[in-house]
């Protein structure tokens, strides 16, 4: 694994890293040194006189549902995280895969995820939801009965 790579990414799964640092890795790095920029923003809102920092929400949508994951589990104070269609367009990324499964397992706040039915790939959405930190689905691996999945918004135009 290069030097450079921040071992908080991934709590728990650094032998399922793939080889490939060039691609892989490097988006997952970019995702870890925006998220710092997150972290700051956060940090600012807390501090702000006219903000109740026991009710700040983090929302993002495409890259930013994937900094809304990375940040709820850093356990920053929010309440939750909401993330629209995180990763659709870099999901199979291997490594970030990786990253955002350990950050939902890891989350310290409620995770809500949603997105597009004919978004560009589900996939993360379908994938994310099944981990047991879900707690508004309680999906586990072997899908007990009354397992709900993460509403696929219905389809009006193309996103």
């Amino acid at each position: 694994m290069p030097s450079w790579f921040a071992k908080s990414a991934c709590q728990n799964c650094s032998s399922r890293w793939p080889l490939s640092p060039f691609g892989e890795l490097a988006g997952v790095q970019a995702q870890q040194s925006a998220n710092q920029d997150v972290v700051a923003a956060l940090d600012w809102l807390k501090m702000h006189p006219k903000v109740d920092a026991g009710r700040i929400v983090a929302s993002g949508c495409s890259s930013g549902g994937i900094q809304t994951l990375l940040t709820a589990q850093k356990g920053l104070g929010a309440r939750a995280s909401i993330a629209f269609a995180p990763a659709a367009e870099s999901w199979s990324n291997g490594a970030l895969d990786v990253m955002l499964e350990d950050a939902v397992s890891h989350a310290r706040a409620l995770v809500f995820i949603l997105q597009a039915k004919i978004d560009f790939s589900t996939q993360p959405t379908e994938v994310l939801a099944r981990i047991p930190h879900m707690p508004l689905y309680k999906c586990n691996r072997g899908q007990p009965p009354g397992c709900r999945l993460p509403p696929l918004s219905p389809s009006f135009k193309t996103t």
